[in-house]
């Protein structure tokens, strides 16, 4: 077979192969999008957000101290859903990476568990697990920061450093 010919049925064949790939790849990514929905983890994104506006905000007041209701009302009404109507390009991505880390047949029995009834009613535990968790790590947080700093406190002044 002379090379010109080859190249159109390599091309072909690499073509084919690719479709094949990008059909199990949309399934996957369904499966993938159905187990954020189901889970939680969109929520849980959703939550994140609103403590991220939360944070800026603070740290906005704490930089303009004589405009902390502005600033609240900015972060209320423009900040917060300028995040929350942004959230529906985040999942494609999320599934994207729950499609390339998981094969189909475990995105399938993720899919299985989590719409099961015992799956739903583990998700439905999981937003008060979850704020109870951060909790106790940030107060865990806040007690190891301040031994750590109170400990290597001479070493910063050594240094020059204030605390």
């Amino acid at each position: 077979m002379r090379r010109s010919a080859l190249i159109p049925l390599l091309l072909t064949c690499v073509l084919l192969q690719s479709g094949a790939a990008v059909a199990q790849s949309t399934e996957a990514n369904r499966l993938a999008g159905e187990i954020l929905d189901k889970s939680g983890a969109v929520q849980l994104v959703r939550n994140t957000m609103i403590s991220m506006s939360d944070q800026m905000g603070k740290l906005l007041v704490a930089t303009n101290p004589d405009k902390g209701p502005l600033i609240q009302q900015l972060m209320t009404e423009e900040v917060l859903p300028a995040f929350l109507t942004r959230l529906p390009e985040l999942v494609p991505e999320l599934s994207k990476l729950y499609a390339l880390t998981y094969t189909e047949e475990e995105l399938r029995f993720m899919h299985a568990y989590i719409t099961s009834p015992i799956g739903q009613a583990i998700v439905a535990k999981q937003p008060n697990l979850q704020t109870q968790l951060q909790q106790v790590g940030q107060v865990w947080g806040q007690k190891v920061a301040m031994e750590t700093m109170q400990t290597l406190a001479p070493k910063f002044r050594e240094r020059g450093l204030k605390l």
